[in-house]
């Protein structure tokens, strides 16, 4: 069985985060591409549009609980992102993150603790990031 875990998000609720213009269409074409050209299934597919935290901490504990040794699991994942330099941790930010506080920051080490629960044959992890995705909008420095 072919599964997937599309996150894209547009929307900050935070205004000192800037919007971004193109992670769920991205998202929404990667999920098309996957139901019309691939075995994927949409029962099997969760795309989440604009994802909280929580949002994404659902779907990797549902994920965990599909998923077995002989099937396949995509994540993909388009928003902003984080590099803390000085601790060597990178965050992606959810739609409920907060410019002043790591409160609603999803860590990657935290992505790798759910991929070890997550019993799949094959996993694809496809990251895109963006660590200053309104640079010809606006200045966005942490």
């Amino acid at each position: 069985t072919y599964y997937a875990i599309i996150i894209g998000i547009d929307h900050y609720m935070d205004d000192e985060i800037p919007n971004l213009d193109n992670p769920v269409s991205d998202a929404g074409k990667l999920y098309q591409v996957l139901i019309n050209n691939y075995q994927f299934k949409e029962e099997n597919i969760k795309f989440i549009k604009d994802a909280t935290r929580a949002d994404i901490v659902r779907s990797m504990d549902e994920m965990a609980g599909m998923a077995s040794k002989n099937d396949n699991l995509l994540i993909f994942y388009a928003g902003h992102g984080k590099w803390d330099e000085k601790a060597n941790v990178g965050y992606w930010l959810p739609s409920d993150a907060s410019f002043n506080t790591r409160a609603n920051w999803f860590r990657n080490s935290t992505l790798v603790d759910y991929l070890k629960t997550i019993d799949s044959k094959h996993t694809l992890l496809i990251t895109d990031a963006c660590f200053a995705g309104s640079i010809f909008k606006a200045s966005f420095i942490f």
